[in-house]
């Protein structure tokens, strides 16, 4: 009988082909009975991610298997993207579930809970729960969810992610948070003009569904441009 880790390996290796040219695969790829061992062996590795290292890992595997299995459900696509669906719900990627989504709408139909079973439903809505913040409608991820509390708990704070990992919408919220509660200035320091740009317009929206539209946001090495509100409208980069 073919392990999980045999399978996760062929899942890995054909995704990977089907990205070359003049390198055919055969089709199906998976048996059904293949794609139900994938399936409940990312459920597992999903909920084996704890923020250990060996749990980093199992999310690492959970979110090849939700993302790269559906490109071969064939005939059960559908019921392929719900469990994907599930598995990045579990792993608190919700940017990632909204991707899925918006990609694979027509598959997944207009309604991924209405077809969930009710324990799948049920946990799906707690994860979203856990991922909640007062500071913005978004859901966030389990790393920005744990990034805030440190940052609300602590005076200083270290922390390193790759990028897209959401790291600077973290810090925008936090920002709004501090303006909130403490008010005073605050500067950031990237590291790109192009990223000046992004933070700037970032932070303006933030602040303006924070209700704080009131304050000024200034960048430099270039002038800053004020309309008649105080915000900065124009960033020449």
């Amino acid at each position: 009988m073919t392990t999980s880790d045999e399978l996760y390996e062929r899942l890995i290796v054909t995704d990977c082909r089907t990205h070359l040219p003049d390198l055919p695969f055969t089709h199906p790829v998976f048996s059904e009975d293949e794609m139900s061992h994938l399936v409940m062996h990312g459920s597992m590795l999903a909920i084996r991610a704890d923020g250990t290292r060996d749990g980093a890992i199992a999310s690492r595997r959970a979110y090849d298997i939700a993302t790269r299995l559906p490109r071969f459900g064939n005939g059960t696509r559908g019921a392929v993207l719900e469990a994907a669906d599930y598995i990045l719900t579990e792993l608190g990627n919700f940017p990632g579930r909204t991707l899925l989504r918006e990609s694979d709408a027509q598959a997944l139909g207009s309604d991924v809970s209405s077809t969930s079973s009710g324990f799948v439903a049920l946990r799906k809505l707690a994860r979203e729960s856990d991922n909640r913040s007062p500071l913005t409608k978004q859901l966030l991820t389990d790393f920005q969810i744990n990034l805030l509390d440190n940052l609300s708990n602590y005076q200083s704070v270290s922390f390193s992610a790759p990028t897209s990992a959401g790291k600077s919408t973290a810090l925008e919220l936090e920002i709004v948070r501090s303006l909130q509660s403490e008010g005073g200035r605050i500067v950031i320091v990237v590291p790109t003009r192009a990223l000046i740009r992004q933070v700037t317009f970032d932070l303006i929206a933030l602040l303006n569904e924070a209700g704080l539209a009131d304050v000024p946001v200034l960048s430099a090495p270039d002038p800053a441009q004020i309309d008649l509100t105080g915000f900065l409208y124009q960033v020449e980069c």
